[in-house]
C-alpha cells in the first residue's frame, strides 16, 4: 500500500462549518480505496483563498515541508481547484512538489496536476 498525505482547502468562513470538507474528504478517500492509497495524514485550509500564494497559505506550506522530509510521494486534493485557482500560483505551487519529487493527483479524475 502505497502513503499519502491530503490536502482539502475553502475559501469562504462558510464552507468552514458547510460540506465542503465532508465533500472533499469523501473523493479523497474514495480515490485512495480504489488505488490502495493510505492516507497519513490531511491538511486543512479554513477560509483561505485559491488565489493565495503558498507563504500565505498556513496549512499547504506545513504539508510541503513533511513530504520533503518524510519520505511521502503522493499528495492527494479533490480536484485541481482545490490546490489553486491562479494558473500561475497553481504552476508555482506544482513546481515546488516536482523538485521535492512529490506527484499532486486530483482524485476526481486521477490526474497527475506535477
Amino acid at each position: 500500500m502505497t502513503n499519502a498525505v491530503s490536502y482539502l482547502r475553502v475559501s469562504g468562513k462558510g464552507q468552514v462549518s458547510g460540506g465542503g470538507f465532508d465533500r472533499q474528504r469523501e473523493t479523497i478517500e474514495s480515490y485512495a480505496k480504489k488505488n490502495k492509497i493510505k492516507i497519513t495524514d490531511e491538511y486543512r485550509e479554513e477560509g483561505v483563498s485559491g488565489t493565495k500564494e503558498l507563504e500565505n497559505r498556513t496549512a499547504l506550506a506545513s504539508l510541503l515541508d513533511r513530504v520533503e522530509s518524510n519520505g511521502i510521494k503522493i499528495v492527494l486534493v479533490e480536484k485541481a481547484d482545490r490546490l489553486a485557482r491562479d494558473l500561475m500560483i497553481s504552476e508555482v505551487i506544482l513546481s515546488q512538489f516536482r523538485d521535492a519529487g512529490v506527484s499532486v493527483v486530483s482524485a476526481d479524475n486521477g490526474t497527475d496536476l506535477t
